[in-house]
């Protein structure tokens, strides 16, 4: 008989986060294979960690997060971290685990910077207690004689803590997050939640496959709905009230749109270590280029938002300077800007993470992915990661749009229903841009076991085809825009399912009052301290 057990971050509670009850949900999963759960949690066992140097509320934090996480759940036996006895042995942890941590409380850019004095204020406040979980989750793991672990994200801090602590003690682990698009859960086997391993082997398996007619027009419709400004379930949407707009500079040569992203939220992943700067490979992509370039870079949206109390302007500081510098146009994070319609004025798109480059591709624009998005390997858009990379990449230029289109169609389709897992059997509620979700009977947890024994994610839909008529459709539909008409196929489609019964999770009164009450406070870390 095999554990396999839950262990929960300290981040908040499913209606904002659903991280606690997907591991739930695959807990039960679990015990109906008849395997033994144990969950875990933290119970303030550590005096701080990132959610309580985020929101800044002390141990009163600690009450929401234990009785909102897995104790919500009153079939999930849980034990808590105050009553293990820690390892004595701390070898296999690091102080830099937490660097990611300590990057994303300051929205900081910059390597140069964690040596000033906030980032080492925080590593000196957040260091110690991450090493002490390390420790508890390694003696728990001893204790219990634990076979295999679920944690949630595998990033932050005492989840960091958590998978470091599984490795030091041999056994195998998986870390679980939401999907990025629609339905399904993310499931990945021996590293954290950023890791592109299982994503890019999934990613070359698929890309000369064709997709069927439901597949491609689920991939599709994502992009028309974001193309038409209608609602995705996503855990955050922006622009909503978007204008179109010139491209910014007067200009007779190439144009490149640059679409930074937060390469805070990746550091110290597997897969991310050694990418350098992305501004220097955007440098050298323009030097490739020649003269009379026309370099235009639109600030990620999020970097407008405050978090708790921290604001983006490090983030948008650090491009802004820089694009002063070198005289390229900085659009702001706040502009209303629409993103798309700079899209169809460029020649090439660089991409460094998000979603920026698969819209550009299917919008009919060659792309350069800069850094291990999860469509580099499609085929659909150039890679140009790694040394002497740019060259080879700038040859998407030559190939045809219509076939850059069908492949980065496959490739959002490997990404959104592949390599997600569960994706018939999880969901967001409808209206809740994906803070709530639903569940229905019939899923199996044999597919999660398979990813622990192989430290591989297998795909979730391996349904296949050789004959690419209908794929061949609805890339023609996308590149003459027809939106709607792409939406209503899709929606027709998966029409014949919607009267399968789903259902929520059920929660003890306690945390049902208390996730009714965060509910009504703004998502996520979006709370103001």
């Amino acid at each position: 008989m095999y554990y396999y057990i839950v262990i929960i971050g300290a981040f908040s509670g499913p209606t904002f986060r659903p991280h606690v009850e997907h591991v739930a949900w695959l807990a039960q999963l679990a015990q109906n294979e008849g395997h033994t759960v144990i969950g875990l949690s933290c119970d303030g066992a550590v005096t701080d960690c990132y959610a309580r140097a985020l929101l800044g509320r002390g141990r009163i934090g600690c009450v929401g997060c234990s009785l909102a996480g897995l104790r919500a759940f009153s079939d999930i036996k849980t034990q808590s971290a105050r009553g293990v006895q820690p390892s004595a042995s701390l070898e296999g942890w690091h102080d830099s685990e937490i660097l990611s941590s300590i990057r994303t409380l300051l929205r900081e850019e910059d390597d140069a910077k964690l040596i000033d004095p906030p980032a080492q204020t925080l590593i000196n406040r957040l260091a110690p207690t991450a090493a002490k979980m390390f420790g508890i989750i390694s003696g728990w793991i001893e204790r219990e004689e634990l076979d295999a672990l679920l944690v949630f994200n595998g990033r932050m801090d005492i989840t960091r803590a958590a998978i470091r602590a599984a490795q030091a003690q041999r056994i195998r682990f998986a870390s679980v997050e939401r999907a990025s698009f629609d339905t399904g859960i993310r499931i990945t086997p021996m590293t954290d939640c950023n890791s592109p391993k299982s994503e890019e082997r999934l990613q070359l398996h698929y890309r000369d496959v064709p997709l069927l007619r439901d597949q491609v027009l689920r991939a599709a419709e994502f992009i028309a709905r974001r193309a038409i400004n209608l609602p995705v379930s996503e855990w955050r949407t922006y622009n909503k009230d978007r204008i179109s707009a010139a491209w910014p500079e007067t200009s007779k040569g190439t144009r490149v749109l640059v679409g930074p992203s937060s390469q805070y939220e990746v550091a110290g992943g597997e897969g991310w270590e050694n990418l350098g700067d992305m501004r220097d490979s955007v440098e050298a992509v323009v030097a490739r280029l020649g003269p009379n370039v026309s370099v235009v870079v639109r600030g990620h949206p999020v970097w407008s938002e405050t978090i708790a109390s921290m604001t983006g302007e490090s983030t948008t500081r650090y491009y802004r300077d820089w694009c002063r510098k070198h005289k390229y146009h900085f659009i702001e994070p706040e502009s209303k800007i629409d993103t798309r319609s700079l899209i169809k004025q460029a020649d090439l798109v660089l991409a460094t993470g998000g979603t920026i480059g698969v819209e550009a591709a299917c919008a009919g624009c060659a792309v350069l992915a800069l850094a291990p998005c999860y469509y580099r390997h499609g085929g659909g858009v150039g890679n140009a990661v790694g040394n002497n990379a740019i060259e080879t990449a700038l040859a998407i230029r030559n190939v045809p749009v219509e076939e850059r289109v069908r492949r980065t169609l496959r490739s959002i389709y490997t990404h959104a229903f592949r390599t997600t897992q569960f994706c018939d059997f999880a969901r967001p509620v409808q209206g809740t841009s994906g803070a709530t979700w639903e569940y229905r009977d019939g899923a199996n947890f044999r597919q999660v076991e398979q990813a622990l024994q192989t430290g591989w994610t297998q795909a979730d839909d391996t349904r296949t085809t050789e004959d690419d008529t209908d794929e061949t459709e609805v890339v023609r539909w996308l590149m003459e825009e027809r939106m709607e008409k792409i939406i209503e196929e899709s929606e027709r489609l998966r029409s014949a399912s919607s009267n399968l019964e789903w259902k929520r999770l059920q929660l003890r009164p306690v945390a049902k009052l208390l996730l009714t009450i965060r509910g009504r406070l703004p998502k996520g870390d979006l709370i103001k301290r």
